[in-house]
């Protein structure tokens, strides 16, 4: 059977209790008796003694005497002669001579025989000490008989104690004693139990917040005042307590952080596997292209200028956008390795917007889309060699997602004290759950679809990669009746800066994804 510690420390301390009252009670109804009658013995032998000195100092003892002596003793007290003769008093006079008061000798005969019994212990003691049965007076005393020498005359002094008065105070003492110890023992008990409680309370709380703290809860407290190695215990527990859930959740952030980092690990050892499988497609077709071209100006397989001009055409336009991808993915690289950190300073972004929009004019003009800024003036704090190239990607983007005959419009909102540029573009939507998707690397949600036709699929991604370099947000949502989609970046404003910047980097069009020389690219290509 478990018990608990309070039941344990209660029983221990009742059988305790239990014991020594027992022993108690044991102890004096074993030795009690047999105790007090030496005691009443050694009262008689200090009387006897005290009574002799009285006697020899005062040459005698008064009958005045005798009386107070058995009122203050509670003893008898019998003085008798050489002749047995029993004396209420006796005194030496002056001459030497010894006056005598002399009682009834009634009990002359049994002193007599008394004396005759114990004379050798008489003579070698100088007194006796025993029970007497019967005597002149029924009943048992316990009789001290000593001898007195006084002068040539010898006496003999009697004291009794009654011996059924002894007992009956034995047996009202073994009364009380049952009757006391049985109250002492039913509250002891009950002391027991209390202090039990009492001292195991502080125990028990700590059992419960140790058992908390192994479910890893920290809530619970010690609320101990006392100042003992109980209290200490509890008040070190809230320290451990304290200690080890702020160690807890420094290990759950660390893990969280860890299994973020891991998570990246493998979405970048993704996006490695797939960058080289995606450039390595993307890098076969026109190496392939330039490569059958060139042999074919090697064989001369056409000799008419015009078909040479083609091939030779061809072969510089394949090793271009060769040329740009490699570009791109190198700017990206660096981007993401932090090698390249933002130069933040302030300019006014709408005149900034209109410069952009106007390099893209020949392009807009031949796949027959038409742009508008409607970008309200402010001033922003942002690397302006970034932010063009966040914009040419952008518009480039929205170029080759645009019908033609379609329309662009830039423009700008401030949002919680960011300011937003939008681009929005007409064309078909974006599937809901390929949102997020679009900012990878060489994402394409036509998967079959000819680099010829589009970007080279990290446009989006580098944009992404900027806007995180100036710790800011970028997005992409549905237009809500369906007309087209809609890209947002966000840039700090500046409230304080008045001036324009005289010079502004201005990324050529090289930096953006190419634009179809068709102008034909429909919306299930690639989104970025």
């Amino acid at each position: 059977m478990k018990f608990s510690i309070q039941t344990k420390l209660f029983l221990t301390v009742g059988f305790i209790i239990i014991f020594f009252s027992s022993f108690l009670i044991a102890s004096h109804i074993l030795f009690y008796g047999k105790y007090t009658l030496a005691q009443n013995k050694n009262m008689l032998a200090d009387s006897y003694h005290a009574i002799y000195s009285e006697v020899i100092e005062n040459n005698g003892y008064l009958s005045s005497n005798i009386q107070e002596f058995e009122s203050a003793s509670g003893m008898q007290i019998l003085f008798l002669n050489s002749n047995y003769d029993t004396l209420s008093g006796f005194i030496v006079e002056d001459d030497g001579s010894i006056r005598q008061k002399i009682t009834d000798s009634l009990e002359a005969d049994v002193y007599e025989q008394e004396i005759s019994t114990h004379a050798k212990k008489i003579a070698e003691e100088g007194y006796v000490i025993y029970t007497q049965h019967g005597g002149y007076a029924e009943g048992r005393f316990l009789t001290l008989l000593g001898r007195i020498p006084l002068g040539s005359d010898l006496f003999y002094v009697v004291l009794k104690v009654s011996v059924p008065s002894i007992e009956a105070n034995i047996g009202y003492s073994r009364v009380f004693i049952l009757i006391s110890g049985a109250i002492t023992l039913i509250l002891s008990l009950i002391g027991a139990f209390l202090i039990s409680r009492h001292w195991v309370k502080p125990i028990l709380e700590i059992n419960e917040i140790t058992k908390g703290m192994a479910n890893l809860d920290f809530s619970k407290k010690f609320s101990g005042k006392t100042t003992d190695e109980i209290s200490q215990l509890g008040h070190n527990i809230n320290v451990l307590s304290d200690r080890l859930e702020q160690s807890i959740d420094d290990l759950q952030k660390t893990n969280a952080r860890l299994e973020e980092e891991i998570k990246k690990e493998r979405q970048i050892d993704e996006m490695r596997q797939n960058l080289i499988a995606n450039v390595s497609h993307d890098l076969k077709t026109p190496i392939a292209i330039i490569q059958g071209y060139a042999e074919g100006l090697k064989e001369n397989i056409s000799e008419s200028p015009e078909d040479r001009e083609f091939y030779t055409s061809v072969i510089i336009e394949e090793a271009d956008r060769m040329n740009k991808l490699v570009r791109q993915i190198l700017s990206l690289s660096q981007l993401e390795l932090g090698k390249i950190t933002p130069e933040i300073e302030s300019f006014e972004i709408s005149s900034y917007i209109d410069v952009i929009i106007g390099k893209f004019s020949l392009m807009f003009k031949e796949k027959r889309i038409s742009i508008e800024s409607a970008a309200e003036p402010c001033m922003i704090y942002a690397d302006s060699n970034m932010l063009g190239q966040v914009l040419v990607n952008l518009i480039t983007n929205a170029a080759d997602h645009t019908a033609p005959g379609g329309h662009i419009r830039i423009d700008t909102t401030e949002i919680d004290g960011k300011l937003h540029i939008n681009v929005f573009n007409e064309g078909d939507t974006i599937p809901e759950d390929e949102l997020d998707k679009i900012w990878l690397s060489f994402y394409k949600r036509n998967k079959a679809r000819s680099g010829k036709y589009g970007g080279t699929g990290i446009g989006l991604t580098i944009v992404k990669t900027i806007m995180e370099a100036h710790n800011n947000q970028c997005g992409v949502f549905n237009d809500e009746d369906g007309r087209g989609v809609n890209f947002w970046v966000e840039f700090d404003i500046d409230n304080g800066s008045e001036e324009e910047p005289e010079e502004l980097y201005l990324p050529e069009n090289g930096a953006a994804d190419e634009t179809p020389a068709n102008g034909q690219n429909p919306r299930d290509g690639n989104e970025n």
